[in-house]
């Protein structure tokens, strides 16, 4: 089995502001690949939230690839695969919002939510953060 784990952040509320996406390859169990940029977002406006939950800054993407650069990148690494992310419908928004943005195509992925995976097999754990479900699971992030 192999998937691509996908994970933006943006630089607001708005979910067309990624200014960062890193990519994590899985297959048979062994990561075979990673990828990880800053992206420069087309308005260059961080809300403050944003910036204390990731701690990327305006500065740190002034010379950053807009999206559509890493576009060809980022869809030779997904295309065809499965995806998976903790809370998908965030990292598949901002997906569609700057492909749709830049006029580029959704690419055919099947995608997989682990928050909603994880409330299915834990409900009684009252939340399911990912630091919560890989302590849960005895993963370590680290």
């Amino acid at each position: 089995m192999e998937y691509v784990a996908i994970d933006f952040q943006t630089a607001n509320k708005w979910h067309k502001s990624a200014c960062s996406v890193a990519l994590v390859t899985v297959k048979d169990g062994k990561i075979i690949d990673t990828f990880y940029s800053l992206i420069r977002p087309g308005i260059l406006h961080f809300d403050k939230e944003n910036t204390a939950l990731h701690g990327i800054t305006k500065e740190m993407v002034k010379d950053a690839p807009y999206f559509d650069e890493l576009w060809p990148l980022i869809k030779e690494k997904i295309n065809g695969k499965t995806l998976v992310a903790h809370y998908a419908r965030f990292d598949m928004d901002v997906l569609e919002e700057e492909l749709t943005g830049n006029e580029l195509a959704f690419p055919s992925c099947p995608v997989f939510c682990t928050c909603v995976l994880s409330q299915a097999m834990f409900p009684e754990m009252p939340q399911h953060r990912l630091q919560d479900v890989t302590e849960k699971i005895g993963f370590n992030l680290e």
